[in-house]
């Protein structure tokens, strides 16, 4: 996407120094040691760099100031359901009655199918809520449905002359998604799991 402005050392740097770390001393037990760290830090970092992925093209059709009935249905759906939902929380504080009669105007602006200079819609997930299943539905919320069959990322290879193959994100956002909960709720050390050199390959597929 070319409004994305991604530096992959922004989200990773961590990341990679713990996998050097383990790199440059392997007598040590730096392995067992920072692996879990490594998986629960790669899982965190992906959800936030797609978040902003989201958020990136929202604002893009902002820019572009809209009418409402060009927008997606599942937006058009997520912006009108944020609308009212922020009006009816507001309505219930005296001192937020500002804020209400803004999202009265929205709300009246989307109706009469106006330009769009904001589109409310909420591009987080929820609290514990992790993996395949969820991002999906993230981006089902802005209309890209399958996104799995979309997006494909191709494998890494050391000569050009080799058939191209494609990484199977879903597969490889669930495995990383597990291993993450193993870690995280049973407490078990994945280092027996991940050599150091499959802890790269999953670094670098990011």
């Amino acid at each position: 996407m070319s409004f994305l402005n991604f530096d992959r050392e922004d989200y990773f740097k961590e990341t990679d120094c713990l996998i050097s770390l383990i790199k440059n001393n392997p007598n040590d037990n730096f392995h067992e040691v920072f692996t879990n760290s490594i998986i629960i830090d790669l899982v965190i970092n992906l959800e936030i760099f797609i978040e902003r992925t989201l958020e990136c093209y929202i604002n893009q059709l902002q820019i572009l100031n809209i009418k409402s009935s060009i927008l997606h249905e599942n937006i058009r759906k997520e912006h009108l359901k944020k609308l009212f939902s922020d009006a009816l929380s507001f309505s219930q504080h005296e001192h937020k009655i500002d804020k209400f009669n803004i999202s009265i105007q929205d709300i009246s602006k989307f109706m009469t199918d106006q330009n769009l200079d904001q589109i409310h819609i909420d591009l987080k997930l929820g609290i514990g809520k992790h993996g395949e299943k969820e991002l999906s539905n993230l981006f089902k919320r802005i209309g890209f449905h399958e996104i799995y069959k979309i997006i494909l990322i191709p494998n890494k290879s050391e000569s050009m002359l080799e058939e191209i193959t494609y990484l199977d994100i879903e597969d490889f956002i669930q495995t990383l998604t597990s291993k993450r909960n193993i870690a995280i709720h049973q407490g078990v050390s994945l280092h027996t799991i991940f050599s150091i050199e499959k802890l790269e390959n999953l670094s670098n597929n990011l």
